[in-house]
């Protein structure tokens, strides 16, 4: 459709769309488009939200995505309260993942917890939802995520991020999350809560089921199983 290498360099083989969409004309079309590497590694998606903080484009290269983008459009019925949360791919291996939508009709329960706050890799304040559901498919109120910086450069990627989905509060709180990627293989994540009063944090990282843990003292180390 695009006619571009670099999208047929990170497809692993002929996907079977192609068949059904443009038929034979189309898989020999796709078959004549010259492989070409992507000319980026890292890359911010503004409109969308997303800043992607790549390795490189090999499979078990890492890649990082942050999300600092609007819930969705008009009532948000497929958007998730995951503002400023992080998904983690390293060494072939996903390690920070989201949990997906579940189900949009089987159990209503089960429908708002795989959207909530908590299903995320992000921050609850005082056990709520940065955004307020209002039905299955729609919000009541929505977070708003805005970038306050992005840096992409040979040696790091800075991105930073703040929402207020908090400040409905009679204490308003702002929630601001800093990731700095260290290539090619550190990230350092600093969160920062402001409000004037106590309040509960929650620090939520979703993890694949098999993934092995091991806590001690301060310390938790991931490994792939």
């Amino acid at each position: 459709l695009f006619q571009r290498g670099d999208f047929k360099a990170i497809a692993p083989r002929l996907p079977e769309e192609v068949f059904w969409l443009f038929g034979l004309d189309g898989v020999r079309k796709f078959e004549q488009i010259a492989r070409r590497q992507p000319d980026h590694t890292s890359i911010a998606y503004p409109e969308g939200g997303y800043y992607v903080m790549r390795q490189g484009w090999a499979a078990s290269d890492a890649v990082s995505t942050f999300d600092c983008g609007p819930v969705g459009h008009g009532r948000a019925g497929h958007g998730h309260a995951d503002a400023l949360s992080l998904q983690l791919h390293a060494a072939g291996y996903p390690f920070l993942v989201d949990p997906g939508a579940f189900s949009y009709n089987l159990d209503y329960d089960w429908r708002h917890a795989f959207r909530s706050t908590r299903a995320h890799n992000t921050i609850t304040v005082d056990g709520q939802d940065q955004s307020v559901p209002a039905d299955r498919m729609a919000w009541s109120q929505v977070a708003q995520a805005r970038r306050l910086r992005w840096t992409s450069a040979t040696l790091l990627d800075v991105v930073v991020g703040e929402h207020d989905g908090y400040r409905r509060f009679p204490d308003p709180v702002t929630h601001r999350r800093a990731v700095v990627y260290i290539k090619p293989e550190i990230w350092v994540i600093c969160d920062v809560v402001d409000g004037e009063t106590r309040h509960d944090l929650e620090l939520l990282w979703h993890l694949r089921p098999d993934c092995d843990v091991d806590v001690s003292g301060d310390s938790v180390m991931l490994q792939a199983p």
